[in-house]
């Protein structure tokens, strides 16, 4: 199941539904998706990526969790070990962000 998100210098600061995926009560937004995508455009000076990444349902249920109890590098560590696949937006510096925030 796809689900996206923003990650920052804090960790993994949200994850949601992909607008094709509808999972246990949450409804997709598209419209959420197009205000990350602008927050992450209109913040190039700070860390922050987009990404979409297939995860197992438990998976995001153990992410969900650790975000609600504020251990979002924890939540990031898992989203980045545990994904099917994960791609990040294209965006300037993107993947080297990236790098920078998985470590």
């Amino acid at each position: 199941m796809d689900f996206y998100g923003i990650v920052s210098e804090n960790g993994l600061e949200n994850i949601n539904p992909s607008i094709l995926t509808e999972f246990e009560g949450f409804k997709p937004d598209p419209k959420k998706l197009s205000l990350y995508a602008m927050e992450v455009f209109s913040n190039n000076e700070s860390d922050m990526v987009l990404f979409l990444a297939d995860l197992s349902p438990d998976d995001f249920n153990e992410i969900s969790i650790l975000i609600g109890k504020g251990n979002k590098k924890e939540a990031l560590n898992i989203l980045n070990k545990n994904s099917r696949s994960l791609s990040i937006m294209d965006a300037e510096n993107a993947e080297e962000k990236w790098n920078k925030l998985i470590k």
